[in-house]
């Protein structure tokens, strides 16, 4: 991680479960989004940990992990994605629906600002995050209220596919995928 990166209490409770460097973020965050809706995963605990999820989407495109930065710089990444996860929180609140559409649209606005964020180099993007993230917020958001439909997963369906991703898990031994084998892997 970018001089250890994990903003906030969200991306602090991701880390300790997941035991990823983030690479896998959005799909952590899609997963998240049918368990809060299959009613695995209460919404206080859900929101935090995909608002974390989502602004760490957000830096890690903005400045990719094999990036090294000064300690200023990583002060700075760090202070503006905490600040992108609240903001993230925030407009999560203003959202009517499930705990699963909030947190698809923040998937939403994470991909949208970190497609904005990737062409500007790390310097110019750690300048624009907020910028960035508030305008894909507010298309996300606008789009959202012309389509009440847009993120809204029925609980039936959502439980099926947090049933189909524990298949799949089932499937793939330990071994392949803990930490000292991806480490050998390089």
């Amino acid at each position: 991680a970018v001089g250890g990166l994990i903003p906030g209490v969200g991306g602090r409770i991701a880390s300790s479960i997941l035991r990823g460097d983030g690479a896998d973020d959005d799909a952590s965050l899609d997963a998240l989004a049918d368990m809060a809706d299959a009613r695995q995963v209460p919404s206080a605990v859900a929101l935090p940990l995909g608002a974390g999820l989502a602004a760490r989407m957000v830096s890690r495109q903005a400045v990719p992990m094999s990036t090294s930065l000064g300690a200023a710089a990583q002060g700075v990444l760090r202070s503006r994605t905490r600040g992108l996860e609240q903001h993230l929180m925030r407009l999560a609140q203003q959202v009517p629906g499930t705990p699963g559409r909030r947190l698809r649209l923040m998937r939403a606005i994470a991909l949208l600002a970190a497609r904005g964020l990737r062409p500007r180099g790390p310097g110019g993007a750690i300048g624009a995050l907020p910028r960035v993230v508030q305008g894909a917020g507010r298309r996300v958001l606008t789009r959202a209220v012309r389509m009440p439909t847009l993120g809204v997963i029925p609980p039936r369906v959502a439980a099926r596919r947090v049933l189909a991703r524990r298949q799949v898990l089932r499937r793939i031994p330990v071994s392949a995928v803990s930490a000292a084998a991806v480490r050998r892997a390089y």
